[in-house]
This record gives C-alpha cells, structure tokens and sequence, in this order.
C-alpha cells in the first residue's frame, strides 16, 4: 500500500501533498503546514534544526510531518523542492539558424547549466551506488551505444579499463547481438541512447537480460524500451531539444553520469581497485616518457 501511495505521489507537489492530507494531520503538523506554506524557501534556506526553531516545534516532528504527507523525511522533501526550484529558473532557450555567436554562447551556456543541473540533481544517490555496485562484481561489462552515444560507449570503455574492470562495447548491430548472445547471469549489459528506442541497443539488451545479465540503462526517456528493460535505470536532462544542434548536450549529460560512476568505483571500491589504479597510473607515466 505504501508503495502504492509514493508512485502516485512521487512527481506530485508539496502543497497538493499538504492540502489533501490537512484534515489528518495532527495540531502541531498543521501549524507547521502553515508555516511551510507561506514560507517555502526556508525549507531550503535553513537546516531542520533552525527551521524547527523558527517554527517553534522540533527536527522530530518536521520528520513525522514530512512522512505524513507521503516523504520518506524532511531531507526527502527538500530533495523534491530543490527539483522544483530548479526546473522552474532552468528552462534553456533553443538555438535559432539567424542567431549571433554571442547569443549562441549564452543560450548554449544556459543549456549546459539546465542540462547538468537537472541530471546530477535527478540521480539519487542509491541508484549510482547499485550501478556501480553490480558493475564492480560483474565477470564481464559489456556497453551498447548506436550513433553519436557511441561516443560515449568508447570514453566510458577506457574509463572502465582504467580502472582494471573487464570491459567491451560495441555499435555495430551484428556485434552487438552476437556479444549480448554471449552474456549470462553474472554479467552486466550497459546500454546507452538518447530516445531509449534504438532497436539495436534494445535488441542486444533483451538478449542479454534473457541470458540472466543485469542491464543498466542511460537515457533521456524513462519510458524507452531500453527503460523498462533495466533493473538499473540512470535519465539525464529531458529538457535537451531533439535536433542535431543540440545532440552534443546529451553526450555531456552521459559523461557526466559515467564520469560520476568511475568517482564512485575509485573512491567507494578503492581498496579492491589500488591494484589496478596503480597499474593504469605507471601505464599513463610511461607513455607519456616516449
């Protein structure tokens, strides 16, 4: 039933949250409903311990206040407010053809503000930890990319290698089904695409979460088939405009959350990868000497 409750709930705004559950709520959550009502922003301008005080209650009871609207705590519905706040200042302007270099500097520059923003803010943490998590126990990774995410299939190749994790990718469709064929339990399918729709990467994942893999999925559509294929699924920013001048920023949003995978396997996993860290960092120096 709770679960129930928080999928309903989940994109739902705080103050729709309050107003439907006001008659339930106890005298001192209602003072602190009215509070919060007329004074939003302190919920993320001050800490539970100066908001209680401000408010004349205590942390204890913004917690219970914050799970009798349907949060998990307080630190959950600052979360969402803090993802509210930003999708509403954070709303990039497209790129026109007649526009000046200077005015695609600015635009460009608050689209990669918009787009990162709201990537790194949306991704919980225990969702980065399990990915990385099944990654670092996982005999074989094996990556998917078509078109320009193949970019980012081969960084995040090298970026595995380096840190000694048995890896491959593959963008050709052939490959990509007889590599998916060869995956079992065991193993971990990482499929990376803007739509979430392309048929190789869906096809290959399919194939090799048949075969008893877990697959992890990067994309810009949390309702793709490669997103309902994921026992992990990592989004980036859906405010990227879907034209061919824009495509470079969902390779940035997917580096950035590769990029962020590799910080948590080399400092959460650091003493199982010294080894291998140590190995990639001599590699580095001696081929820098030649």
């Amino acid at each position: 039933m709770e679960d129930q409750i928080e999928s309903t709930l989940s994109s739902a705004d705080y103050l729709f949250r309050i107003d439907q559950e006001f008659s339930n709520l106890t005298k001192t959550q209602r003072k602190i409903a009215e509070y919060l009502k007329a004074h939003e922003k302190d919920i993320l301008n001050h800490s539970i311990t100066t908001l209680a005080k401000k408010i004349g209650t205590t942390p204890a009871a913004l917690s219970r206040f914050a799970q009798a609207i349907h949060y998990k705590g307080f630190s959950d519905l600052r979360f969402c407010l803090e993802k509210k706040f930003i999708s509403s200042f954070l709303e990039p302007e497209p790129v026109k053809k007649d526009d000046e270099i200077g005015e695609i500097k600015r635009k460009y520059l608050a689209m990669y503000t918009a787009s990162l923003t709201e990537t790194l803010m949306n991704l919980e943490e225990k969702t980065i930890r399990a990915a990385a998590e099944k990654i670092i126990e996982a005999r074989h990774t094996y990556i998917y990319a078509s078109g320009s995410s193949g970019a980012s299939a081969t960084l995040y190749f090298q970026l595995l290698l380096q840190v000694g994790i048995s890896c491959n990718y593959f963008t050709d469709k052939q490959l990509a089904l007889i590599s998916a064929g060869q995956l079992e339990e065991g193993d971990v399918a990482l499929g990376i695409n803007y739509s979430g729709n392309s048929q190789t990467i869906t096809e290959a994942l399919k194939t090799a979460k048949a075969n008893g893999a877990e697959i992890i999925a990067i994309t810009a559509n949390a309702q793709s088939n490669i997103a309902k294929l994921a026992d992990t699924l990592l989004t980036y920013s859906s405010k990227i405009p879907d034209d061919i001048r824009h495509m470079h920023i969902a390779r940035i949003c997917e580096l950035s959350i590769l990029g962020l995978l590799q910080s948590v396997l080399t400092s959460d996993f650091e003493g199982r990868l010294r080894h291998n860290l140590l190995i990639s960092k001599q590699a580095i120096i001696d081929s820098r000497r030649k």
